[in-house]
């Protein structure tokens, strides 16, 4: 408990933890349950943002991203919505993509952002194939605020997979973003 109270006024302060297992411990007042999670304040997200930044380069790639979402926030380890945040946080420059101090509170917004939909798409797709079939969304686009018969839900779906010109039976993650972004997110 003592080192953890070390490590944490370590961070607090802006300090960088001298290993990558501290970070888990350090980021302590940051694990909150999602719904609970907001952006950190500037000070403490600089502080977060140098914990991320293990090479000390001042950008984060996404594999460094990655790391400090599994060990300290365990909660958000989707690797779907941790892609599509990244994505959307910085857009790739010149063939090369990372988050900067700047980008990074948009990054993390969308992180909680995407996880939410995660949990949504989740609770949708039943068998856990990570795709949804048209039944699975006629039975659980409620989960989505989607109030409407089984043919305004069939026709929903199909207008997911015209969109993404697909001619699947099945909507992906990405597609099913989309949409919610497009419709009432």
């Amino acid at each position: 408990a003592q080192n953890r109270a070390a490590t944490t006024s370590r961070i607090s302060s802006g300090v960088k933890p001298e290993s990558r297992r501290g970070l888990a411990a350090s980021n302590q007042p940051y694990r909150q349950q999602r719904s609970q999670l907001c952006v950190p304040d500037r000070a403490a997200r600089d502080a977060l943002f140098d914990a991320f930044d293990v090479n000390a380069n001042g950008k984060l790639s996404l594999a460094e991203i990655d790391k400090a979402i599994v060990e300290a926030f365990p909660a958000f380890d989707h690797k779907p919505a941790l892609l599509l945040a990244y994505k959307a946080a910085e857009p790739a420059v010149y063939g090369e993509a990372w988050i900067t101090r700047s980008s990074f509170a948009r990054l993390l917004q969308y992180i909680v952002y995407f996880n939410n939909l995660w949990d949504q798409f989740e609770a949708i797709d039943v068998d856990g194939d990570r795709r949804i079939t048209e039944d699975e969304w006629v039975r659980g686009c409620a989960i989505v605020g989607l109030k409407v018969s089984a043919a305004e839900a069939r026709s929903a779906f199909n207008k997911m997979c015209v969109d993404n010109h697909a001619h699947n039976d099945y909507v992906l993650f990405g597609w099913f973003c989309e949409w919610c972004a497009r419709t009432h997110h």
